[in-house]
């Protein structure tokens, strides 16, 4: 298999990407132990080729069709950085997929520390798919080092010709063929809709380059008893926990847009959530992208009502579930691209289609055989502490809030725009947000 075509959502990323709102992901795992270094290039050397697609770079075949052009024996590149790592923190650059691999690992190290990068255009994978990237690679390093305790998990590398595609026996698409039809319509009305910006007061203002040291991040991270205790309240009001998410960022996003003095009541406020395609039988899949995006809308004026707002996201989520309505943005994306200008100029129009995205990894690593008593990954003699995830922002839309579970930890990550959100301003959304999981846990109580 020597190429790959586009997914209409990858060729969507791909134009995302732009001098002044670049489309990466970065993730940062913090380790103690003292890194051997050749051990670790070793490593990468060799689970490179159980994940193709992220050596690929972009070629033009038919018709100025794009594709993956897959390269076996390409090696993912390595930055090594011999610095403090509380206070070292790597230029990233940009990656133009066109010309260059454009998922790099950048290691910063010092005696008995060191934190690995990850940087990666979003066109390449997913966070599932860098996350397995990242388990096989520790594998690889571990067994590089001397020890074989744990096994990497199989990979199909064609398997990735059926990447994100859904597949339905004849029942099953008939059952869910009526919501699917209402779903595309309901879709593409709110394509019609009005979004307001997180900040509308500012999202006016000419676009600056984009800012240096990015990506520009605000976390908070909650104990295991604390994740615990939201999960055992989201049962108890039968909401899930990314419900229980969904519904809080919406009320963070309305007291702090009041407490600035932006927007108006009438706004519509778009949260973004990316959804998970993968099936079960998506095991042996190697790290790509395999996500679509719902989009779940809340008048301003309506964010106050808690007890709604977990209601309604409760509603929205279970109807998207039962109607695997996760692909109906890649329908539409489908229909863009046999349109004149393509997939580019839906994705370049400017307007703000979304006020912000929240996406939520979910527990990683959860069977790993690298586990240690605490539930922290130890290869090669190193723990992996703590991890930090980022997802992109876009025009118009100022901030994403990810959301992932490791070792029992919640973490909350705010990737924010710096150019029309200051840090204080960033770091007052996710504390309203953290007040906001604790205030609705006591709707329990009550």
């Amino acid at each position: 298999m020597r190429s790959l075509p586009l997914t209409v959502f990858e060729e969507y990323l791909f134009h995302e990407n732009r001098d002044r709102y670049l489309c990466n992901i970065c993730i940062r795992a913090r380790f103690s132990g003292n890194l051997q270094r050749d051990q670790l290039a070793q490593a990468a050397e060799k689970v490179a080729p159980l994940h193709p697609h992220l050596t690929a770079t972009i070629e033009k075949g038919v018709l100025g069709r794009r594709r993956w052009k897959l390269n076996s024996s390409a090696e993912i590149p390595i930055h090594w950085l011999r610095e403090k790592t509380d206070t070292c923190k790597p230029d990233f650059g940009t990656y133009d997929p066109e010309k260059e691999t454009s998922f790099h690992l950048h290691v910063i190290y010092e005696p008995n520390k060191w934190d690995l990068y990850v940087n990666q255009s979003h066109a390449l994978c997913d966070g599932a798919g860098y996350f397995r990237f990242l388990h096989d690679l520790l594998i690889a390093y571990d067994q590089c080092c001397g020890n074989e305790r744990a096994q990497i998990q199989n990979t199909d590398p064609d398997r990735l010709k059926r990447r994100g595609r859904q597949r339905f026996s004849l029942t099953r698409f008939l059952s869910i063929a009526p919501i699917k039809v209402a779903g595309f319509f309901i879709a593409l009305s709110l394509f019609r809709r009005q979004v307001s910006p997180l900040l509308p007061s500012r999202d006016t203002i000419e676009p600056l380059p984009y800012p240096k040291h990015s990506p520009h991040l605000v976390s908070r991270y909650f104990s295991k008893e604390s994740y615990s205790r939201f999960r055992k309240s989201a049962r108890e009001m039968d909401v899930s926990i990314n419900d229980l998410f969904l519904a809080a960022f919406h009320a963070a996003i309305g007291t702090w847009r009041q407490s600035l003095g932006e927007g108006d009541p009438a706004d519509w406020i778009r949260l973004s959530v990316p959804v998970n395609l993968r099936l079960k039988a998506d095991k042996s899949l190697p790290a790509c992208n395999a996500i679509s995006i719902v989009s779940i809308d809340r008048q301003a004026k309506g964010l106050s009502n808690r007890p709604r707002l977990l209601r309604r996201a409760k509603e929205d989520m279970q109807y998207v579930k039962k109607g695997r309505l996760g692909t109906i943005y890649l329908s539409i994306l489908w229909i863009r691209r046999l349109l004149p200008g393509g997939i580019r100029s839906f994705s370049h129009r400017d307007i703000c289609r979304t006020s912000a995205t929240l996406t939520n990894l979910g527990h990683q690593f959860p069977h790993s055989p690298l586990k240690n008593s605490e539930g922290k990954l130890k290869s090669g003699g190193s723990v992996m502490e703590r991890i930090t995830s980022t997802a992109p922002y876009r025009a118009h839309a100022q901030a994403t809030l990810l959301m992932a579970v490791y070792a029992g930890e919640l973490e909350a990550t705010l990737n924010y725009d710096p150019r029309t959100m200051s840090e204080d301003e960033a770091e007052n959304l996710v504390d309203r947000f953290t007040d906001e999981l604790e205030t609705m846990t006591q709707i329990v109580a009550q």
